[in-house]
């Protein structure tokens, strides 16, 4: 092995230490980990070079290298043992898939076959340097945006996406052992199908798990919006009890001022007055609150939209208990009722919210007024299929009613729509 492998060699391991030092958290104290950094670079380098003299490819001996880069990031890391699982198989991962692209392509394009012999004999040197040139820029900005990634995610899953990088790279050996044109392709050929079946299995995990991740930080979310819809509530509450006290105060002045034979005969000062009442009394808005906080969330979130479009806004609870129903599907189940509600909303601008128990049920009843039929004759809406984000609504409430086995039923009556809900009280 000549001079240039070596230089070659070193390039490469001194990048590998430098990838995996930067991208763990390193502990602070102490300067061990620069002694730990060489002792791997050394490693890395008598290692790689050992590995050419018997093999074009790293094949089963890239184990020994995971190990190795494991143990040393464990040596100067504090972190989990799933994260360092993760970052140890980037680099040899970024290096593998990128000599395999180079070398195929450039070998494709200048003798229309995939032959690395015949690429190492004539190119060896222009494409070795191109290479780690490459590794170079790559390497950079995996490190920049891996740490500027929020390393909030589950073991689980940094597993996943280092068994995924591990399997990435033996694809990657599997496919080179057909430009060596070694005798045992076939094999490898075999174990790389196998090793595709397996990567689509674990990328099918990985979904999953990030999808019940997702899922998860969206019940979250909605418990914190609804905590803070409550203090906010808590506050409009008091609000409102100051205002119906000054209300209370300013109505005994308006008694007296009625009694007051000047404002009963200017018409414009007798009308002004009552009109400021008016516009408190309007104004004067007390939160829904009931024992069910998702309930309270979305009355409130929808009343406030539904004043704000000039719709009067009624509700009659009798709540005793808490729904049988988890928040998030609770939440979006009144969400997508009263949007529909909101919707189709006529010129008389009215709705009304009925829930109560009748017998073993929990009965949600949602009626706005209406200028024309919403409904065809199987009671289905007519602008479900014209209007696809309706549609949208109209299944997410009958998969949430389905998951619970309610369900719903839609009626028209004296240019009224009304949306039933029954519910199971257990």
């Amino acid at each position: 092995m000549n001079l240039f492998e070596h230089a070659i060699n070193l390039f490469e391991s001194f990048l590998i230490m430098l990838v995996l030092y930067f991208l763990c958290r390193r502990k602070k104290a102490g300067k061990t980990k620069y002694i730990f950094s060489f002792c791997f670079f050394l490693f890395q380098f008598s290692f790689i070079t050992s590995i050419n003299y018997v093999s074009m490819t790293e094949s089963v001996f890239e184990i020994i290298e995971l190990s190795a880069s494991f143990f040393y990031v464990s040596l100067i890391s504090e972190d989990s043992a799933a994260y360092k699982f993760f970052i140890c198989a980037i680099p040899y991962n970024i290096i593998g898939i990128e000599n395999m692209i180079q070398n195929s392509t450039i070998s494709y394009i200048l003798f229309h076959k995939i032959d690395y012999y015949m690429l190492a004999e004539q190119y060896r040197i222009i494409n070795v340097v191109a290479s780690q040139m490459i590794h170079t820029v790559l390497f950079y900005y995996v490190v920049k945006t891996v740490n500027k990634m929020d390393q909030t995610m589950k073991d689980r899953d940094y597993y996943l996406l280092g068994l995924i990088f591990f399997v990435c790279n033996y694809l990657t050996i599997c496919f080179e052992t057909l430009g060596y044109h070694f005798e045992n392709q076939d094999l490898f050929v075999l174990l790389g199908i196998y090793l595709i079946v397996l990567f689509i299995v674990l990328i099918v995990y990985l979904f999953v798990s990030i999808y019940r991740h997702s899922m998860n930080e969206t019940k979250q979310q909605i418990e914190l919006d609804i905590l803070h819809s409550q203090q906010s509530a808590n506050r409009k509450i008091l609000e409102a009890q100051n205002d119906l006290y000054q209300l209370r105060h300013d109505m005994k002045h308006l008694f007296q001022a009625l009694h007051n034979p000047e404002i009963l005969n200017d018409k414009n000062s007798f009308e002004n007055t009552i009109g400021e009442y008016e516009n408190l009394i309007k104004n004067t808005a007390v939160p829904v609150t009931t024992i069910s906080a998702p309930i309270n969330y979305v009355l409130n979130i929808k009343k406030e939209e539904a004043i704000s479009k000039g719709i009067d806004f009624t509700s009659t609870l009798n709540i005793t208990h808490e729904i049988a129903m988890e928040d998030s599907d609770l939440y979006l189940l009144l969400s997508n009722l009263l949007d529909n509600a909101i919707e189709h909303i006529g010129m008389l601008k009215k709705i009304r919210v009925e829930m109560n128990d009748v017998e073993k049920m929990f009965k949600i009843k949602i009626t706005n007024s209406i200028d024309h039929p919403v409904l065809d004759y199987k009671g289905n809406f007519i602008s479900y299929s014209t209007d696809p984000e309706h549609g949208y609504g109209i299944k997410t409430i009958d998969s949430i009613l389905k998951k619970y086995d309610g369900f719903v039923s839609y009626s028209e009556d004296n240019n009224e729509l009304v949306a039933t809900v029954m519910l199971h009280n257990n």
